[in-house]
């Protein structure tokens, strides 16, 4: 008799409530709700995980989107459908197939509520009281000379006042910029999370829902996969990062105004070092982003293929193929760990520029300067220190500005990508009154006069490069077909050795 394991008692763990949540807003606004991980004296153990916040859960923010989601859905299928019935009875017609409603929109109209609106509005203010700091400074600076003026004029020239306001604000400044910004951080973070369960929650709701999913065998489950895994995370991630654009208004043409107003015309030698340092930076973030591509593109295959030879595994055990499934699924693994090398070349790259334009531009602007305008020494701080906190901040924006854009390109592209599965024919659902139940109570389920057939594979779009590899593949078997019969006749001549051999 076999002594059955002892089965362990399930540890049910007892989460407290979430603390972002319980505090006030003044409290989350200072990050109250980390002190207290902060200043834990003993580990992190699970138990000390709060629950999600409530709105940041996925269901809420699932059933927010899909509220929304499923009535344009819905008109776009009936759409589709109408317009393939146009096709059919017409032809020649020349109408445009329905265009998509925009999914992005849709996350974050349906997830914001007034997260994005505090979000930009304290980014504004964190990038207003930075450009102001090169300001304050000026101030102290210039009330420093006019002190010193004035003793060694004997109080005729000069002031002996004291900037009281530009120091009290050099204090409070920095304080106020790291508020804002953590508040801005907070709420396009909070955001994003909302946006990335939404939209993961709405691609398996989809899965169930897709139309010959299981005709279509695990066609497109790579595809699925790198969807769930890859392309929502990256909307997550990318988001915050492309609201920044929202700064760079404020970043720049504040600051150039500052720049005229005391270098005049030598304010056009940073805009023209700008401007070149620009360029390069988007011919690189053009081809990143042709590297990203490849890289979802080999990724799809990977998974594709991996999740085939998991399915098939007792077959490849038995067959002791496991050599040539590692090598099958290494294939699409080496392109894409070429993708990731370039990835990250050409962003370190992106990286190198910006930091050396900001010196590039210091140095030609101020030499210009030197060379144009001889001011008077002792003024010549208060004129320097400031004007160089304002082409930091001025060309801080312009040589980022390239990879805002590559964060909303990417939005875009892997927004794109989950479009198109979410947007993919569904099941017609089926009837669920009493008359669709069999007419013999003993009967679980019953069919009369059932007719079944194979449907089509969904419809998963392609990207450019996949349909012409899918057609370059085809030609090549056409050429094989055509060639096949002419080689068989061929292996089947004896040779005439054999025929030596048996006449012999």
């Amino acid at each position: 008799m076999t002594n059955k394991p002892e089965e362990k008692p399930k540890v049910e763990i007892n989460r407290k409530q979430n603390h972002e949540e319980r505090y006030v807003w003044l409290a989350n606004w200072f990050m109250c709700f980390i002190f207290p991980y902060v200043c834990t004296c003993h580990p992190l153990m699970d138990e000390d995980m709060p629950v999600v916040h409530k709105n940041d859960a996925a269901r809420p923010a699932t059933e927010r989107f899909m509220a929304k989601f499923r009535p344009a859905f819905e008109k776009y299928d009936k759409d589709v459908r109408a317009h393939k019935n146009e096709l059919l009875l017409n032809p020649e017609s020349k109408t445009k197939p329905p265009k998509r409603p925009g999914l992005l929109r849709m996350e974050i109209g349906t997830q914001s509520s007034y997260f994005m609106a505090v979000g930009v509005v304290a980014l504004l203010l964190q990038s207003i009281m930075e450009v102001l700091m090169p300001y304050m400074s000026k101030g102290v600076l210039t009330a420093i000379v006019d002190k010193e003026f004035w003793k060694q004029s004997g109080g005729v020239l000069g002031s002996n006042k004291f900037p009281l306001f530009f120091g009290i604000w050099l204090i409070i400044t920095p304080t106020l910029i790291g508020l804002f910004s953590s508040l801005s951080n907070r709420m396009l973070l909070h955001l994003a999370s909302r946006v990335r369960a939404s939209v993961v929650c709405a691609m398996y709701d989809k899965a169930f829902r897709i139309k010959n999913m299981a005709s279509a065998g695990s066609a497109d489950t790579g595809r699925i996969l790198s969807l769930v895994s890859t392309d929502s995370r990256m909307v997550a991630e990318m988001l915050p990062m492309f609201f920044m654009l929202f700064s760079v208004p404020v970043y720049f043409f504040v600051p150039l105004i500052f720049l005229i107003l005391d270098f005049k015309w030598v304010v056009v030698v940073p805009l023209v070092v700008s401007v070149l340092v620009m360029l390069p930076n988007f011919v690189i973030i053009g081809s990143f982003m042709k590297y990203m591509k490849t890289y979802m593109q080999y990724n799809d295959q990977r998974n594709r293929i991996t999740n085939e030879t998991f399915q098939g595994i007792r077959v490849v055990k038995y067959s002791g193929l496991e050599d040539v499934f590692k090598a099958t699924i290494n294939k699409p693994r080496s392109l894409q760990i070429h993708s990731i090398k370039m990835q990250t070349f050409l962003f370190q790259l992106v990286f190198t520029i910006i930091q050396f334009s900001r010196t590039a531009i210091n140095i030609a602007t101020f030499a210009v300067y030197c060379a144009v305008y001889s001011d008077d020494p002792t003024n010549f701080a208060a004129v320097v220190m400031p004007n160089m906190g304002y082409l930091m901040i001025m060309t801080m924006p312009t040589t980022m500005l390239p990879m805002y854009l590559e964060a909303g390109m990417m939005i875009r592209i892997h927004s794109a990508r989950i479009a198109q599965f979410l947007y993919l024919p569904e099941m017609e659902d089926a009837p669920t009154g009493d008359e669709s139940k069999p007419s013999d109570p003993e009967i679980a389920v019953e069919i009369v006069n059932g007719e079944f057939k194979w449907g089509a594979a969904p419809e998963v779009p392609l990207t450019e490069a996949e349909e012409t590899a899918m057609k370059e593949e085809a030609e090549k078997r056409k050429k094989e077909a055509k060639l096949a019969p002419a080689k068989k006749g061929k292996d089947n001549t004896p040779s005439p050795l054999g025929l030596g051999l048996g006449l012999g």
